[in-house]
């Protein structure tokens, strides 16, 4: 992909974590990517590679977060790739936080090899930052696997925020599901595009994808495309998509219980969201999360 030549041709540092055989972290494996402004306000790139390897019953969770300053004046590109690489009957809990700077750019890889066996649950949530693309690509290479991808992403004022995701399942009996959700105000604007693929020798594959989107404005924008493409005869497979304003009558309902509008809205937006983080079962990131969306403002 063009975010991976680019990340190749300027990288100059990133981090490489491997479990070892049978190894069991006890403790979740935070990576912070810190952004602080330039005093002269100059702009900037930052360009991680890392690398992440779980050897066979390998278990482990890992949390990166790319924190950018508040600062509106302080504009640069962050272009990370992460490759993580489960071998069989390993389990990697991984999820990404992109919380950059509101005039920051933000475009991310992450691409993932799943052995016979393997477990993997990668979650995505994109909160600030001008322009944010994530990539997420999954290859299931081993039978008896199971794969879950989630996202999160809540934009406001002009922000663009992309998410490309695609599970390709290239050996039977295997799992995947996968659910994006997106809370949109004022003129923001946000694509999912999301992939499964099925080969044709992955029989007894069963995968499903669910896209579902918040719409706070009349002026926010959603282009939401799930894909199916299955060369396999026998399989359990389904998409959907779904995007839509506030319910009135649930606004109705708070309101007639004292509640204001303002409020409602609140409520309902959070609960929406914490449906998604609530489907990762790394307690640590999960909580990480959860924390920090109590500052957002709906």
């Amino acid at each position: 992909s063009i975010i991976e030549h680019l990340n190749s041709s300027l990288s100059e540092d990133g981090y490489i974590l491997m479990v070892r055989k049978n190894q069991k972290l006890d403790k979740p494996v935070h990576i912070i990517n810190l952004c602080l402004s330039e005093s002269n306000g100059s702009t900037w790139t930052q360009s991680p590679r890392n690398v992440v390897v779980l050897e066979s019953g390998a278990e482990a969770e890992l949390l990166e977060s790319f924190i950018g300053s508040d600062q509106e004046t302080v504009a640069y590109f962050t272009n990370a790739v992460t490759k993580i690489n489960i071998h069989d009957n390993a389990k990697l809990s991984y999820c990404k936080l992109v919380d950059e700077s509101p005039t920051a750019s933000h475009f991310g890889l992450t691409e993932v090899n799943v052995g016979r066996d393997g477990f993997f649950e990668g979650a995505g949530v994109s909160l600030g930052g001008d322009l944010i693309r994530n990539d997420v690509l999954v290859h299931v290479n081993g039978s008896g696997s199971e794969v879950h991808v989630n996202g999160l992403y809540i934009t406001k004022g002009k922000q663009h925020v992309d998410n490309h995701t695609e599970i390709i399942h290239h050996v039977p009996h295997s799992t995947s599901r996968q659910l994006y959700k997106g809370i949109l105000s004022d003129s923001s604007r946000a694509v999912f595009n999301g992939k499964i693929t099925i080969d044709k020798d992955a029989q007894k594959t069963d995968s499903s994808q669910l896209n579902q989107n918040l719409l706070l404005s009349n002026k926010a924008e959603i282009d939401s495309k799930p894909e199916l493409e299955v060369s396999a005869d026998d399989v359990k497979a389904n998409h959907g998509s779904a995007s839509g304003p506030l319910d009135k009558s649930e606004l109705f309902y708070f309101q007639s219980r004292a509640i204001s509008e303002k409020e409602a809205t609140r409520m309902i937006s959070k609960g929406f969201a914490l449906d998604v983080i609530y489907k990762h079962r790394a307690k640590a990131s999960r909580n990480y999360i959860i924390q920090r969306l109590q500052k957002e403002t709906w």
